[in-house]
């Protein structure tokens, strides 16, 4: 079973996942000794450039239960607006938008991958959902409007 989580911010959010899903698989074991512990995995969306920097921290604390990990373009850009708002001279031209996605991007990439996740480079849910449920029993998508 894999849980796909949707923004995650830091790393404390992160150990707190990783508790909760270590209590869940505890608990399961006790109810079928048939379980498998380590069967429960997690993937992440980074949703905003903070978490995005904090990608090694992130990854390190969701250990073991690690799986691989996305980013939400749209998200990213409104939170690089939300720390430069006050910055009257920080402006994206429109046309730089895909070159200067690239960077974050393969920073994340290169996280994930060399933990051993899979990194998916797109934004479609139904995309990341369908992957991840092709290497899967089940997939629960856990957005945070749901």
């Amino acid at each position: 079973l894999i849980l796909y989580i949707h923004d995650i911010e830091n790393e404390e959010e992160a150990l707190y996942f990783s508790y909760v899903i270590q209590l869940i698989e505890q608990a399961l074991q006790k109810l079928d000794s048939g379980y498998t512990v380590g069967s429960l995995r997690i993937f992440v969306t980074f949703d905003n450039c903070r978490a995005i920097y904090r990608a090694n921290e992130i990854v390190d604390a969701l250990h073991p239960y690690f799986a691989g990990a996305t980013i939400n373009i749209e998200s990213f850009w409104a939170s690089v607006g939300q720390v430069y708002h006050t910055d009257l001279n920080y402006k994206i031209q429109s046309g730089l938008e895909p070159l200067l996605y690239i960077e974050p991007a393969q920073l994340v990439e290169c996280v994930v991958e060399n933990r051993g996740g899979v990194f998916i480079n797109n934004d479609s849910y139904q995309e990341v959902a369908d992957v991840i449920a092709s290497s899967a029993n089940d997939t629960i998508i856990v957005k945070p409007d749901d």
